[in-house]
């Protein structure tokens, strides 16, 4: 599994409540481009052996060789937007397609914009955006899985 999260509770709440539900997980990768974020989600997820840490930037080229995947599962809470700029996102996508098994899950959840002021809407996707993005880059089954208080659960599989 192959997780990049940050969400309101710090960083790497959701990998350390994925880890304490999947005790029998071999593998946990951690992608983070800050290393203060990394240190404290080294510390948040000392006690789950499953969980490695990798310095990168998934806005670069390169993170996938720097994960070692494939994954059989890649998770990102809040962080999609981080890429600066919508446009960016198919890209990612195509390589989250990439480093993905056969069939395997993404979850991707991230905000959709709060209004159309230009910020927003050059940040965040649109849910029919999302989906359109993820379907593009290959990936099946794609839908809206929850939505709460405009912080959108997306899921999908990579196609077999």
């Amino acid at each position: 599994m192959f997780g990049c999260s940050n969400s309101e509770e710090g960083p790497d709440f959701l990998a350390e409540r994925v880890l304490q539900a999947c005790r029998q997980l071999a593998s946990y990768t951690l992608l983070d481009f800050s290393k203060p974020m990394l240190a404290m989600s080294r510390e948040r997820l000392a006690a789950f052996s499953a969980a490695s840490f990798v310095l990168g930037d998934f806005r670069s080229g390169d993170w996938p060789r720097a994960v070692r995947g494939p994954f059989d599962c890649v998770v990102s809470m809040q962080a999609i937007h981080e890429v600066r700029h919508k446009r960016n996102v198919p890209r990612l996508y195509e390589q989250v397609y990439g480093v993905t098994v056969t069939s395997g899950l993404v979850l991707i959840c991230d905000h959709i914009p709060e209004d159309d002021s230009w910020r927003n809407t050059s940040l965040f996707m649109t849910e029919e955006e999302q989906l359109q993005a993820l379907s593009r880059a290959g990936f099946v089954d794609v839908k809206v899985a929850t939505s709460i208080n405009g912080l959108v659960l997306y899921a999908c599989t990579r196609a077999s």
